[in-house]
C-alpha cells in the first residue's frame, strides 16, 4: 500500500492504527492467490487501472482475461472501468484526523479486543477440509440404488485455470472423501471449451496448452472416482 500511495509503511501504519486497525496485520500469503476477487470489487472504483495491476501484482493481459472468464466480473462490475484520479498519499489534516477518530471508537465498540486477539488465520478452512479424514470419522452414507445426482461446487475452489495449474487443486482427496461420506457422487468444474479442444486451421488461437489440461482432467477424474464420484464440467 505505501509503496502505491507513495508513502512509507510508517505513514500507513499510523493512519491504520488512528482508525483503530492492528499496528501489525496477518495479511495471509494466499491472499493474492484466493482473495484477488474481493481485491478489484473494492478498489474498482477507486484506483485508476495502472494502480489497481500494482496493487494486484498482475499483467494487463492477466487481468483482461480474470474480467472476461472468472466469475463474469466484468458484468458485475458494470461492463466499464470508471475513470479515477490516481490515488497519493497526503497528510491528514483535522479533518481526516477526526474522521479517523471516529472509526475508532466505532472499530472499539464493534469489535472490542477481538481484532488483537487471537484468531484462525484467514483460508485455514480450505487446509482443514484438504485434510483426509480419519477413518473414524467417515461417515457411511446408505447405499443408493437410484440413479439421483447430487452434485456440488467446490468450497475451496478459486477462479481461474487449475487444469492448467494443478496446484489450484479444486477438488482435494480431504473434500473428495468428505463429500463422499455424505453421498454426494458428483462434482461439477468451470472449463471453457476452446482451451480443451485445438481449433485446427479455422481458429488457430484456440487449444493452446490442451495437452496439459487434458492430463490434469484425466488425472482428476481419476482420483475422484476413487470416490464413487463423477467429474462435470
Amino acid at each position: 500500500l505505501a509503496k502505491i500511495l507513495g508513502a512509507t509503511v510508517e505513514q500507513i501504519t499510523e493512519i491504520a492504527v488512528s482508525m483503530g486497525l492492528p499496528e501489525k496485520p496477518e495479511v495471509p500469503s494466499r491472499m493474492l492467490e484466493r482473495g484477488y476477487v474481493g481485491l478489484i470489487r473494492r478498489n474498482w472504483h477507486l484506483l485508476p487501472y495502472d494502480q489497481l495491476l500494482e496493487l494486484l501484482e498482475m499483467t494487463p493481459d492477466r487481468l483482461n482475461v480474470m474480467l472476461r472468464e472468472e466469475d463474469f466480473l466484468w458484468i458485475k462490475l458494470g461492463r466499464r472501468k470508471p475513470a479515477c484520479p490516481p490515488l497519493r498519499y497526503e497528510p491528514p489534516d483535522a479533518m481526516a484526523q477526526n474522521r479517523a477518530a471516529e472509526i475508532r471508537r466505532l472499530v472499539e465498540d464493534e469489535f472490542g479486543k477481538s481484532l488483537s486477539s487471537e484468531s484462525e488465520p484467514r483460508f485455514d478452512f480450505v487446509r482443514q477440509l484438504s485434510e483426509p479424514l480419519p477413518e473414524e470419522d467417515l461417515e457411511t452414507p446408505t447405499e443408493k440404488t437410484d440413479s439421483f445426482k447430487r452434485i456440488v461446487y467446490s468450497y475451496v475452489a478459486v477462479y481461474g485455470d487449475p487444469l492448467m495449474r494443478p496446484e489450484l487443486d479444486p477438488y482435494p482427496d480431504g473434500l473428495l472423501q468428505r463429500l463422499a461420506s455424505v453421498g454426494v457422487n458428483g462434482v461439477w468444474l468451470h472449463a471453457v471449451l476452446r482451451d480443451l479442444a485445438p481449433g485446427g486451421e479455422t481458429f488457430p488461437e484456440f487449444g493452446e496448452g490442451c495437452e496439459t489440461r487434458l492430463a490434469n482432467l484425466r488425472e482428476l477424474v481419476k482420483r475422484a472416482a476413487g470416490y464413487g464420484i463423477r467429474v462435470y464440467l
